[in-house]
């Protein structure tokens, strides 16, 4: 039996690694599939299918076409690993590629690993049972110009794979409770809230690589965990500085703090990013960036007594959950961010992340 895991961010992949050492699953017989985020180690196959993507515009033109039906695309990943094998398939949630994962025709069964804080909330609504099209409208039509571009997506995303029978697959865990053999893999207690508690597993998170570089020991330091709302959202931006300004750099003046560790959300933009480090200059906060690539869950792992800022990232929680400090300035953004959070109850992540405007 070989054994396929989706990986698509840190968290992800090092819950992934963590599975694999629970299960004692023999490296040879492991795949994952990357798909925005890449991390290579020598024991596990890991193949990067966002890399048709890469390139100048002529070469991802040339690979898109090459690649255009994109369910065949991965079925092919998929068989040239597994040969003449049956598989388990290891999903995030259930979005396009899981589900092309999960009706594979060797695919044996399938489980869920934790990938956030989607994994925490209680209860349903039809928005979060549509994640995958949050962005479309309920209705579509021709006679409106604004969503004839919706259309046009539609119909090519059917084109490339994605058929009515495929999307019709739930996108959320809960979902799939009640199916035989189905286990959801988390790394807290509180993860997978409305699974079955027979099929929930908690697992140890274990690092998958030594820190060893003393730059990126964030012990005793203060961290800024960077938001994608103003990029992906639309969010205002001067709303966010203002939050960070009477937020996170208020904070460390009363610390009489002037160094800070910055891990930007991998979904922000240079202008974002550029901002952000020109706001903290003109405050004389001395700045050290964090990667992209490196794994901030890894590094908490192993530090002590770090502060973690933010605005409701999970990283926020898996701090908090670590024994670490965990400030969020999301009550100075409400009037744009409480739009991400309608109909989610929250109350397990505010009972570990404070309001930073009331530390000292």
């Amino acid at each position: 039996m070989k054994h396929v895991f989706y990986i698509h961010s840190p968290i992800t992949y090092l819950v992934a690694v963590s599975v694999c050492q629970y299960l004692k699953l023999s490296a040879e017989d492991v795949l994952f599939i990357c798909d925005g985020f890449y991390r290579s180690d020598k024991d596990i196959t890991a193949i990067d299918i966002s890399r048709y993507n890469s390139g100048g515009a002529v070469d991802r033109i040339l690979k898109t076409i090459k690649h255009f039906n994109k369910a065949t695309y991965i079925d092919q990943v998929i068989d040239g690993f597994i040969g003449q094998h049956n598989f388990t398939a290891y999903v995030p949630v259930m979005r396009q590629v899981e589900k092309i994962m999960v009706t594979h025709e060797k695919c044996a069964g399938f489980h869920f690993i934790e990938e956030g804080l989607a994994d925490y909330y209680y209860g349903e609504t039809l928005s979060s049972f549509s994640i995958t099209n949050a962005k479309s409208s309920w209705r579509l039509s021709l006679r409106k110009s604004h969503q004839r571009k919706e259309i046009f997506r539609q119909i090519i995303a059917l084109l490339r794979g994605y058929n009515q029978k495929l999307q019709t697959l739930p996108f959320s865990y809960s979902c799939y409770t009640h199916f035989n053999q189905v286990k959801f893999f988390g790394i807290d207690t509180h993860a997978f809230p409305m699974a079955d508690a027979g099929k929930r597993v908690i697992i140890p998170l274990v690092c998958s690589r030594d820190n060893t570089d003393a730059a990126l020991k964030p012990d005793n330091k203060v961290v800024w965990i960077g938001d994608n709302g103003v990029d992906f959202y639309g969010y205002g931006k001067e709303l966010y500085l203002q939050g960070i300004r009477e937020g996170l750099i208020a904070y460390l003046k009363r610390r009489g703090q002037k160094e800070l560790l910055v891990k930007f959300h991998r979904g922000e933009s240079k202008e974002m990013r550029e901002a952000q480090l020109n706001l903290f200059r003109e405050n004389g906060i001395e700045v050290r960036l964090i990667a992209d690539n490196v794994i901030m869950e890894e590094l908490l792992l192993t530090a002590e007594n770090v502060k973690v800022c933010g605005v409701y990232s999970s990283l926020l929680y898996y701090a908090a959950i670590m024994g670490h400090t965990a400030l969020s300035i999301y009550e100075l953004l409400k009037k744009d961010y409480f739009k991400s959070l309608e109909g989610k109850n929250m109350s397990f992540f505010w009972s570990k992340v404070k309001d930073i405007s009331a530390e000292s």
